[in-house]
């Protein structure tokens, strides 16, 4: 596994995480003891941060020093790792979103994964 796709993946796995760990902290504070609240409430923000710190590198994925046909490749890069990562998006919702073809969405996943 490449450190790119690792990466990838981790982000999602925390993404996926977070969102799991934000319905069952509204459930324990409904049910929760004080000792489960304070653990979930910990976890929820020390992935909310992991998120926020890889939003920010995303923000930079793409150098404004580059030329302009790395900067669409670029772009277009980040923006499947926004739908597909990010939002959780299948591989042909991330492609209507994009307004692209499934098969150019793949291949932008596989420069990806090449990486």
């Amino acid at each position: 596994m490449t450190e790119t796709k690792f990466r990838y993946e981790a982000y999602k796995e925390h993404a996926d995480e977070l969102r799991l760990k934000q319905r069952e902290l509204q459930h324990t504070l409904i049910y929760g003891s004080e000792e489960d609240i304070k653990a979930l409430r910990s976890r929820v923000a020390e992935l909310q941060q992991l998120l926020r710190t890889f939003n920010e590198e995303l923000e930079h994925y793409v150098p404004d020093d580059c030329p302009p046909s790395v900067r669409r490749r670029k772009l277009q890069e980040r923006e499947f790792i926004k739908y597909y990562y990010i939002m959780g998006f299948t591989m042909d919702k991330s492609a209507e979103c994009m307004n692209l073809s499934r098969d150019t969405v793949y291949r932008i996943r596989t420069r990806l994964m090449s990486k």
